[in-house]
């Protein structure tokens, strides 16, 4: 295939082809009845489960997610602390089949390949899923915003889906978007201070044993 013929998209045009193929965007308008308002638990309680999906462009930016941790060693010590209860977390990726550009998934630590539609038949309920959130966040590294003020910066391609008892998508959320409504002691901003003063003491020690270092003179 040549360079003119090369087909390119990115992580937003996965996401895009995602919710245009798999998701109803009637059902994710709730009806109002007349109030400009509607809590979280009532429309929670359309939701009978939960998935994560983390967007990627293609399957070789699979690997570009372990960043998301600071070290390989970090990673490595979140998926094996979290590999048996990441059964609702997937990647969601591009390919090019037949000359058409195709969505493919994979669980999130185990790489098992798995049909799109059927990872939204899994999911966990909400207090499982919030639990390995807290849990998730706390091993992967936060970002400052972009004009230096300190919090957490959500993922820009992923996204919490709230599935009905139905099957059908009802929900489409950041993780941000979900902890502000359905759980508020999901505290993404704690989670990225706690983060920052680890990196911090290891800083310290690592300058400690700079200086403890024998001299070569």
């Amino acid at each position: 295939m040549t360079d003119k013929n090369k087909k390119f998209w990115w992580e937003k045009t996965i996401e895009y082809l995602f919710v245009m193929r798999h998701i109803k965007v009637d059902d994710l308008i709730v009806p109002l009845d007349g109030n400009h308002e509607i809590s979280g638990d009532a429309i929670l309680g359309r939701v009978s489960k939960w998935i994560l999906i983390e967007f990627k462009r293609d399957e070789t930016s699979l690997a570009s997610e372990e960043r998301k941790y600071g070290t390989q060693k970090r990673f490595n010590e979140a998926r094996e602390s979290l590999l048996f209860e990441s059964n609702h977390h997937y990647f969601i990726y591009g390919a090019i089949n037949e000359g058409k550009l195709t969505l493919n998934a994979k669980g999130y630590f185990n790489l098992i390949d798995i049909p799109v539609a059927l990872l939204l038949a899994s999911g966990k309920d909400a207090t499982s899923f919030t639990l390995y959130l807290k849990k998730l966040m706390n091993f992967k590294v936060g970002k400052e915003e972009s004009d230096g003020s300190s919090g957490w910066r959500s993922v820009d391609y992923n996204r919490v889906i709230g599935i009905d008892e139905s099957g059908d998508v009802s929900e489409c959320l950041t993780i941000q978007e979900y902890a502000n409504r359905y759980s508020h002691d999901l505290d993404l901003k704690k989670s990225f201070k706690l983060e920052q003063e680890r990196k911090r003491s290891l800083e310290i020690k690592k300058n400690e044993r700079k200086i403890d270092a024998p001299k070569p003179w």
